[in-house]
């Protein structure tokens, strides 16, 4: 048995102070059935690689609007395959310490207060928003959409100004600007990690995704290569560009009713607000992504992260540890998920 403590790089064995004689011997029996299958899970490299799966929506609409003209030219259509496409455009982020480093001091602070404790397992970047200055701005893209809906436009919104984030405040102290630089990797690692897990792994947040959210993801995705395809845009940056240049005057729920359940260009109208706001807003886009996440790990259900420890785990299920470990997670089980 081992707990996964503070760092999230000690395991500390937990064994108990006070043994009889037939007790230790069924102990030290238990412990190598035990170390036997986690030496059986490390030969076969099923553990955690301490690193972090990334996929972003705007390059998976960029690339499937050129793999659908190669098929119908009569090219690669194996490559159309689901599976396919996840595999060749998913990439890894390795260098995830101040990532973790965040996540720790973010739920440290949650457990250091009762009240808080108690509330942890319903903030959903709702109570980041709460203690900023922008809260009346930005609150309507938690407050008045689903989860799902919530996910995948600030998810959008995390890369439109991530690419088109020109510090608009002038020269900065290198402190800052590394502080600024430091947030702004964290936002883009939580953010394409969370589009990951829902384009990939959904069972890991069927809790709180809704009813609706395959809707939402599909009519986005058809929007933005709809979108894409439009404008004869092909790269990238170029996308993110032109994305981040249109300015809705209404509301897109205003203007389309109930045709479409689509978030592409609420994310636009959020990505010009935040790029608006004063100070470091990687920053607090940064707590708002690690409410994301914890909101989504304490509230999925213990036996899917089980069974994600078997295949080596993710981030999202060693978050849900840290928090049961600190406290967080006792509401888990009575929480009414918040949709």
């Amino acid at each position: 048995m081992f707990i996964y403590l503070k760092g999230w790089k000690k395991y500390i064995p937990a064994f108990p102070e006070r043994m009889s004689p037939q007790h230790q011997i069924s102990w030290s029996a238990y412990l190598s059935d035990k170390m036997s299958s986690i030496r059986e899970c490390i030969l076969k490299g099923r553990r955690w690689s301490r690193s972090v799966s990334q996929y972003n929506m705007i390059r998976l609409c960029l690339k499937l609007n050129k793999l659908e003209k190669w098929r119908f030219s009569g090219c690669v259509s194996s490559l159309l395959d689901k599976d396919h496409i996840f595999w060749y455009f998913t990439s890894e982020e390795k260098n995830i310490e101040e990532l973790k480093g965040l996540i720790f001091e973010e739920l440290k602070k949650k457990s250091s207060k009762p009240s808080d404790a108690k509330e942890a397992c319903s903030h959903r970047g709702d109570r980041a928003l709460l203690g900023s200055k922008s809260y009346v701005k930005l609150q309507w893209s938690i407050n008045e959409f689903h989860y799902a809906e919530s996910l995948l436009l600030w998810h959008l919104a995390t890369e439109l100004f991530y690419q088109d984030d020109h510090h608009h405040g002038g020269p900065r102290h290198v402190d800052e600007q590394k502080r600024i630089d430091m947030s702004k990797k964290i936002c883009k690692n939580i953010s394409d990690y969370m589009f990951y897990l829902l384009a990939k792994k959904p069972e890991l947040l069927a809790p709180v995704l809704g009813n609706i959210w395959e809707i939402v993801f599909q009519d986005t995705l058809e929007e933005a290569k709809g979108f894409f395809s439009k404008h004869f845009l092909t790269d990238h940056l170029k996308a993110c560009k032109k994305l981040s240049n249109v300015k809705p005057k209404y509301r897109p729920a205003e203007v389309k009713g109930n045709s479409s359940k689509s978030v592409l260009f609420d994310a636009c109208r959020l990505a010009n607000q935040l790029q608006s706001l004063e100070g470091n807003q990687w920053e607090l886009m940064s707590r708002v992504w690690v409410e994301l996440l914890c909101y989504s790990a304490i509230n999925c259900q213990a036996i899917v992260h089980a069974q994600q420890l078997r295949k080596g785990g993710e981030l999202l299920t060693f978050s849900w540890l840290l928090m049961n470990h600190m406290g967080l997670g006792s509401q888990s089980q009575e929480q009414q998920i918040k949709k």
